[in-house]
């Protein structure tokens, strides 16, 4: 029989964790790690991990989009109160929903319409692709997870560019249909 050990947390945090626990099946690694909660919102894993290593310390963190770009979102982190703190955070999107080609095989052309529009051309045929209105990034509206990882291989538009070491672990749901209207 599992041992059970008291946790003193509220409500929020518990729904945290909670929405945490779930999103990590989308963390490399899964076994052999240590979880550490922090209440407030904070998540740290560490530890070997199956496969590929865990990076000691990964850390995950509840946030809401505040503006959205082609292959990252501008986030705040949220704490415990879903108080939002007051630094911008780039979070990479997941593979699946980026602007780039080299990510769908089968693409020959893609061109950015907006942030979650694109037209692309599949075995000669051009179709437009969009996120389904309710999966949309919503600015001040749609909360994420996100995990600190390596690089994710996107940079910030900014001048200099920046690498970005925040992954949203909540892509799973997300992606592109063929708009068919």
């Amino acid at each position: 029989m599992p041992e059970e050990y008291p946790v003193d947390m509220t409500i929020d945090d518990a729904r945290i964790l909670a929405e945490t626990i779930r999103a990590m099946r989308n963390v490399r690694g899964a076994g052999g790690i240590t979880v550490t909660w922090t209440p407030g919102g904070g998540l740290t894993i560490s530890g070997p991990g199956k496969g590929r290593p865990q990076p000691a310390g990964t850390l995950i963190k509840r946030m809401v989009v505040k503006s959205i770009e082609n292959d990252y979102l501008v986030c705040r982190a949220l704490d415990g109160d879903d108080t939002e703190t007051a630094q911008d955070i780039a979070v990479a999107k997941q593979p699946e929903l980026r602007h780039h080609k080299d990510y769908y095989p089968n693409v020959s052309v893609l061109t950015t319409i907006d942030e979650q529009e694109v037209t692309v051309t599949v075995s000669g045929e051009a179709e437009t692709w969009i996120l389904p209105s309710e999966l949309e990034y919503v600015a001040n509206t749609t909360h994420i997870l996100a995990a600190r990882v390596g690089k994710t291989g996107v940079q910030t538009d900014d001048d200099p560019a920046e690498e970005i070491y925040w992954m949203d672990l909540n892509g799973a749901g997300r992606v592109w249909i063929k708009d068919e209207s």
